[in-house]
């Protein structure tokens, strides 16, 4: 089948990033001397938009005084330390080689769940700016994933239809979010990463470089 658009997630599926989120998650909360483990950081960050986190934070933590912005700064700190360290490693080299066939062939969009900020940065790591044709993230919608919303939003203002969009996913609710849009929807899921249930999703593979 050939398709009108390709819809790609980030986080997970572009760039490495969630379990770095998480660990910067952690450290920012803990400067404020809110405690919330590394690993249920990144449980809770993982595939989801940052304004459905911050809501969870809240909940957890009922006297959480920080802003919606400001530990979003302070995450940000944390997460530019750790890729400096290594910043190859967060490239998932076989995605970027399909975006960038794939946009010689027809438009792309990137749907995320983390704010334009953090797009915009791994936008310019990746070198993809020239391939797509815009990108939506945490502030531009009212529901983030599982809700069909982002996908729905890109697809319109293609101004194509959802059924001849194929997204590219790697999250439980991004999947979800992709077959409720009633999108195609592949999913990575690459072997010793946190796993996910992707099992909904139309095909499932190890290496987005590798599907056609």
């Amino acid at each position: 089948m050939r398709y009108d658009a390709a819809l790609f997630d980030m986080d997970g599926t572009l760039v490495d990033s969630e379990r770095m989120y998480g660990i910067s998650l952690s450290r920012s909360l803990k400067e404020r001397d809110y405690i919330l483990d590394e690993e249920q950081a990144v449980q809770l960050i993982y595939g989801r938009a940052w304004c459905d986190v911050y809501k969870d934070l809240q909940e957890i933590f009922p006297d959480l005084v920080v802003g919606i912005d400001e530990l979003d700064q302070m995450l940000l700190v944390h997460f530019h330390a750790l890729q400096k360290e290594s910043p190859e490693d967060f490239i998932i080299s076989g995605s970027r080689i399909l975006l960038k066939k794939l946009a010689q062939q027809m438009p792309v969009v990137i749907v995320s769940g983390s704010t334009r900020q953090h797009l915009a940065h791994f936008i310019a790591l990746l070198e993809i700016a020239d391939d797509i044709q815009f990108y939506i993230g945490s502030e531009d919608y009212a529901q983030g994933k599982p809700s069909p919303e982002p996908y729905l939003q890109a697809a319109e203002r293609l101004g194509v239809l959802p059924e001849r969009c194929v997204v590219f996913e790697d999250s439980h609710v991004g999947v979800l979010a992709a077959k409720a849009a009633g999108t195609h929807c592949v999913a990575l899921q690459r072997p010793g990463c946190f796993m996910q249930d992707v099992s909904t999703a139309d095909h499932i593979v190890e290496d987005l470089g590798q599907w056609a």
